[in-house]
């Protein structure tokens, strides 16, 4: 037989014991060689033999008995261990304490999510209650509420707030308990009572006012941070400059993404005008014709298809060609990289 320690070594984590018996003891078997053996979960020590002494009997009931006959349970915390995250708790006690049922053996154990300590026994003095309305009662009749930090640690992260007040809070309401708290997004802090001075109204037009009523938005780049990559700019500014409209509030606000700069205030000299064929055009051209706005032309040529018709070939490499979605002519020079709205100077068909 190989080394047993070989065996134990490369048993996975997830493998479960076919057998668990007293003082620590299991039996497993190696899915490679057939071979059966054991592993004392205390001591870390691997053997062949069946340690003397030592009888393990499932009984009807799920319990395990052991040595001497005596009624054994596995170790507290390798229930806990093998808990999963997702795993609800069948009841929720006073002071962090909640109570588990280990699928496997069937047996209740009670876990502290502050002290992180697991014990079968359950805590003396703590009696939980769920009353009609999903409230929970605790030691002494009062009234409980988990941490807020469970609530706001089982948060997801698509979940939206029921209302955002000003300084970075917003109140979210959790689903499992239908307790509302409060959450800070700037100092990641979380609470059941409403911040003071704070008052969150939506006015008729999605605008949110917070503190002394006056009115607040969100800042420009929690807008511009859950923008996706399908929301298309309502308008292109000239210099990199963008134009968006946010889905949930309304709120116009203006990206740029070479500074990765969010505002709500529109940049300084920069105008755009769409024209009657829904295109855009920056900084007004003079006679409102095609007067050079290299970047524009940049973008219109960024989104060229592959299989564009060209409309024009002119010697020294450029290319004529027009935006479906402008209706903008413009000239393409590959072997340069360069996209301009004027003709280029000395060059025909």
């Amino acid at each position: 037989k190989p080394d047993v320690d070989i065996l134990s070594s490369r048993r996975s984590e997830a493998e479960q014991p076919k057998e668990v018996l007293y003082d620590g003891w299991v039996r497993y078997v190696d899915e490679e060689s057939g071979y059966e053996y054991y592993v004392n979960s205390v001591t870390e020590q691997s053997t062949y033999d069946r340690p003397k002494g030592y009888e393990t009997k499932n009984d009807p009931f799920g319990g395990m008995r052991g040595r001497k006959g005596e009624e054994y349970k596995p170790d507290v915390d390798i229930l806990s261990s093998r808990r999963s995250e997702a795993e609800q708790p069948k009841e929720v006690l006073y002071d962090g304490w909640v109570r588990y049922v280990d699928e496997e053996s069937g047996y209740e154990y009670y876990v502290n999510s502050v002290t992180e300590q697991s014990t079968y026994d359950r805590p003396k003095g703590y009696e939980t209650k769920n009353d009609p309305f999903g409230g929970m009662r605790g030691r002494k009749g009062e009234e409980y509420k988990p941490d807020v930090d469970i609530l706001s640690s089982r948060r997801g992260e698509g979940e939206r707030p029921k209302e955002v007040m000003n300084g970075g809070w917003a109140r979210y309401l959790d689903e499992e308990s239908g307790y509302a708290y409060y959450y800070n997004s700037s100092t990641e802090e979380s609470t059941y009572d409403r911040p003071s001075l704070y008052e969150t109204k939506n006015d008729p037009f999605g605008g949110v006012r917070g503190k002394e009523s006056k009115s607040t938005k969100p800042s420009a780049s929690t807008l511009s941070s859950r923008r996706t990559a399908r929301d298309e700019p309502v308008e292109l500014l000239t210099d990199g400059w963008e134009k968006y409209m946010d889905a949930e509030s309304g709120h116009f606000y203006y990206y740029h993404e070479d500074t990765d700069t969010s505002t709500y205030e529109r940049p300084d000299n920069f105008v755009t005008d769409k024209n009657p064929f829904d295109s855009v055009r920056g900084q007004i051209f003079p006679g409102g014709g095609g007067g050079g706005d290299k970047e524009t032309a940049d973008i219109l040529s960024s989104r060229r298809a592959d299989d564009a018709v060209v409309e024009e070939f002119l010697n020294g490499g450029w290319c004529k060609y027009v935006d479906d979605a402008t209706g903008y002519e413009y000239y393409y020079n590959e072997a340069e990289g360069t996209s301009t709205y004027d003709r280029p100077d000395g060059f025909q068909t």
